[in-house]
């Protein structure tokens, strides 16, 4: 993995004045229909982390103590085991809701009434001393329908039949930050190590990569041909171009100290 990073520059432009100009025009021409829902409404608590939206258009919610299901006109609730905090939600090419809670892991399927269940995959990790995570961060399923699920301390791949996992480098203060899944590839922010990338089931580090071992990244999204856009905390904006397992860095003495 060959990464180019450089310094992005934004320019932010404040419309400091739109506020009083949409104050001046009493119509609601063009304005978008904006609906509040409070937690009294739906009846959990009011702190949400994931949502997902299904082939029917029905919202799922990953809440602080479970998971809620929006038809457009009611709100339904799935319970989970211990009825602890969802933090991440994923939906496959099938269709599948993929759930990451807190030491928990699984999916959506309907029950016989055709109502939405929660089916724990807890089971599938074979050694019961991986079971030892907290709440999953982030999950994410591929383009191959395999689903990854990142708790701090320990790293899943579900494919459908079997589950594999993965475990920080035993460099002392080492664990998973976050995950990112964009342009059909993986990569995971390791504290202490670096960036990695997930390539043909393999947890590989980016050679030059160790920039973010300090450095908390938040987001990655594409970004112009061939790039990826990315944050670094305290640091502003960066640009990374993957190409191969080298590394260049532009600009390095320019990085904010």
């Amino acid at each position: 993995m060959h990464l180019r990073i450089s310094r992005l520059v934004v320019l932010g432009v404040f419309l400091l004045g739109a506020g009083s100009l949409l104050g001046q025009n009493s119509s609601e021409t063009g304005l978008y229909n904006i609906r509040n829902y409070s937690a009294k409404e739906y009846g959990l608590p009011p702190q949400n982390f994931a949502i997902v939206q299904d082939s029917r258009g029905v919202l799922f919610f990953g809440n602080n103590s479970g998971i809620l299901e929006y038809d457009g006109e009611n709100w339904d609730t799935i319970q989970t085991p211990q009825e602890e905090p969802i933090r991440s939600l994923t939906i496959d090419s099938k269709g599948v809701i993929y759930v990451g809670g807190t030491g928990e892991i699984g999916y959506l399927a309907p029950d016989a009434n055709g109502r939405m269940r929660y089916i724990s995959l807890l089971d599938s990790i074979k050694n019961k001393s991986e079971r030892d995570f907290g709440p999953v961060w982030t999950c994410y399923a591929t383009k191959e329908n395999k689903v990854y699920f990142q708790a701090s301390n320990r790293l899943f791949m579900w494919d459908g039949k079997k589950m594999k996992g993965w475990e920080p480098e035993t460099k002392p203060g080492a664990s998973f930050h976050l995950m990112f899944y964009l342009n059909n590839s993986l990569y995971i922010r390791e504290k202490e190590i670096g960036m990695m990338k997930m390539m043909n089931g393999t947890l590989n580090f980016i050679q030059g990569g160790d920039l973010f071992a300090q450095n908390k990244v938040y987001f990655m999204q594409p970004f112009r041909k061939d790039e990826i856009l990315l944050n670094m905390e305290g640091r502003g904006l960066f640009t990374m171009a993957p190409a191969d397992f080298s590394t260049r860095i532009q600009d390095a003495g320019q990085l904010p100290k």
